[in-house]
């Protein structure tokens, strides 16, 4: 029996390892960055348009955050996450993949939050509201609805 174990493993670290989506959302060329069309992004091929929304709105999102490196850049990019994400609908399903890329997305805006949670103007400039509002789509006033 404990030689079927590394064996059970194996597909899982196989599934794991392997990509799911094409290149990055960013190329560099001459040292400065290039924002990919909509239409080459991972997402452009998701067919539910909730989660499609969701994807666009959590990769700028995670764009104005990569920005921000004072309190008065904090502010503006809270204002306009709130705009953002405040009437967007809570996700309730989709598949694997499609829940895959919606993950990802949002560990990329979790990993700039991180960033930013060391600056002492993370809660004065509602960074803070702003993270819930993008992760935990029950929280969002549209899901009151």
């Amino acid at each position: 029996m404990t030689t079927l174990r590394p064996l059970l493993l194996l597909p899982l670290c196989a599934l794991v390892a392997a990509p799911l989506h094409a290149a990055p959302t960013t190329t560099n060329t001459n040292s400065k960055s290039k924002t990919v069309p909509l239409s080459e992004r991972p997402y452009a091929d998701v067919k539910n348009l909730v989660l499609r929304k969701e994807l666009q709105a959590l990769d700028e999102a995670a764009n104005l955050l990569a920005e921000v490196n004072d309190e008065k850049s904090a502010k503006q990019a809270h204002s306009k996450i709130d705009r953002l994400f405040r009437m967007l609908p809570p996700i309730t399903g989709g598949s694997a993949q499609e829940l895959d890329l919606l993950a990802r997305a949002q560990n990329k805006v979790s990993s700039q939050m991180w960033r930013l949670m060391e600056e002492e103007y993370f809660e004065k400039a509602q960074l803070q509201e702003s993270w819930t509002l993008m992760t935990d789509h029950f929280s969002r006033p549209s899901a009151a609805k």
